[in-house]
């Protein structure tokens, strides 16, 4: 009796979520983190009140924090060229770079004079960056001494900023919406894309779906810019300020400042764009006692096996007509991933 409402328990909650949600604390006791940068395994955060850069290793369990940079004024975005770290220094009204390929980084000043700069990125050759007090959005050219150039005026509280698609994307924070630029359009006409969004702050874009941080709501959201259709995918993230996202797009680190940590939350199909008459390899039986079958599969074949955890169990490969053995778990939901496919699987 006791195993049969277990696995009426999973199946429950099986069919109540959508995607996997495992939600953990990466890194806590830190200081009011804002930008976030992930770069070689590594995730590079800056400490807003105590004005430093310091980077973790996210492959490891106990990682201690490593210092990269101190003696910044409120460093907020980061941005990375050519083992070059760019940092905008919010409450020293300037943007900074280091080499994070040395061990001791010298921290050079590229432009001052600002008010409140805060989302950079770089475009051929030129630094994007915003100024959240005047509401201008620059560029600047990284190769030479010249002057930032402006780009847009009139921009309400502008935060970060993204590329995608040779358009940039700016949160207005003030406003309430994220706007857009093509980047090669001489003529650097914005528009608004999306709107009513209170408190938008830090975002990225991954397969047109936008994850933006509502700040003062405590919410990240997920956009569809095709269709605009919108979900809260995260609540309860305190002052969520900045996003990062991994290269296979399965998990999200999230900078609570408030909470003064990071957080990783893992999510098997985060990024992949919901088409489903595009879907043709098929799973079952599921729930399974012990093989997994697979119809129309036509190729060799690569998968990974990962828990709820989001840790990866197993790999290797599947031909055609083979079934894949799964008497070595134990029950409860677990997620299969190829290349172009996340299935989960009850295993009973």
């Amino acid at each position: 009796m006791r195993r049969f409402l277990l696995n009426v328990l999973i199946i429950l909650l099986f069919f109540s979520f959508q995607r996997i949600l495992a939600q953990t604390d990466l890194i806590t006791n830190i200081s009011s983190p804002v930008g976030i940068l992930l770069y070689q395994e590594q995730l590079y955060f800056a400490e807003n009140l105590e004005g430093k850069i310091l980077k973790i290793d996210i492959n490891s369990d106990s990682a201690t924090p490593i210092e990269v940079a101190s003696g910044l004024s409120k460093p907020a975005r980061l941005t990375l060229k050519d083992n070059y770290l760019y940092v905008s220094e919010f409450g020293g009204g300037k943007i900074s770079k280091l080499n994070i390929g040395v061990e001791k980084p010298t921290v050079k000043t590229i432009t001052s004079q600002l008010d409140r700069p805060d989302g950079l990125l770089i475009y051929n050759n030129y630094l994007y960056f915003t100024d959240y007090g005047t509401g201008i959005l620059y560029k600047k050219n990284i190769e030479n001494n010249s002057l930032p150039i402006i780009v847009i005026e009139g921009l309400k509280g502008p935060r970060d900023i993204k590329l995608y698609k040779n358009e940039l994307y700016i949160s207005e924070s003030s406003k309430g919406v994220i706007s857009k630029i093509n980047l090669d359009n001489a003529s650097q006409s914005y528009k608004v894309v999306i709107s009513n969004i209170e408190s938008c702050s830090g975002f990225l874009i991954r397969n047109d779906h936008l994850f933006v941080t509502q700040r003062y709501l405590n919410k990240i959201l997920k956009i569809n810019i095709n269709n605009l259709n919108t979900e809260t995918i995260l609540s309860n993230i305190k002052e969520c300020v900045a996003l990062e996202i991994n290269q296979e797009e399965t998990e999200l680190y999230i900078a609570s400042y408030a909470d003064n940590k990071i957080i990783k939350y893992y999510d098997a199909k985060l990024s992949i764009e919901d088409k489903p008459f595009e879907k043709k390899l098929l799973l079952y039986p599921n729930p399974v006692q012990s093989q997994i079958q697979f119809k129309n599969l036509s190729n060799l074949t690569a998968y990974k096996l990962f828990n709820i955890q989001g840790q990866q169990i197993s790999k290797g490969e599947l031909l055609p007509k083979q079934t894949l053995n799964v008497n070595f778990l134990n029950p409860g939901l677990y997620f299969l991933k190829t290349e172009s496919e996340t299935f989960r699987f009850i295993k009973q």
